[in-house]
């Protein structure tokens, strides 16, 4: 994300107030989060190798070791920036801020032929 065209023309964007939203800071590694960072211009950590060095290095170094401290000095970053909102949040007098139709779960069972079976057999196999 940190070397696109669109992430680099956004970052070079002169303001004086900037706003990111989305549902996904994180899609499929932290470093994911770094477009956004770079973006909002929070220093240091808009440098990346700040960022690599504080960050991303010590996670994918030591998931197991270090990565609950690198996830809390992410959070703790984070959390003076974010606004969370989920279905089950409400207004200042209670009521929730969005309401939604009840899900409804449909199961369709069909029949495969026997080369379906096959190849769905062999998939299944391969992904345990």
């Amino acid at each position: 994300c940190r070397s696109t065209l669109t992430a680099r023309a956004a970052s070079g964007l002169r303001s004086d107030i900037r706003w990111a939203i989305t549902g996904t800071p994180v899609q499929n590694r932290l470093d994911d989060l770094f477009g956004l960072i770079r973006f909002l211009k929070l220093d240091p950590w808009q440098e990346y190798a700040y960022w690599n060095r504080r960050i991303v290095a010590p996670f994918e170094k030591s998931r197991a070791a270090m990565g609950c401290s690198v996830l809390k000095c992410v959070s703790e970053v984070l959390q003076p920036l974010l606004l969370r909102r989920t279905k089950q949040s409400r207004d200042w007098s209670g009521n929730a801020i969005v309401e939604l139709p009840e899900k409804i779960v449909e199961v369709v069972k069909v029949e495969m032929s026997r080369e379906e079976c096959e190849v769905y057999d062999a998939l299944y196999s391969k992904s345990r």
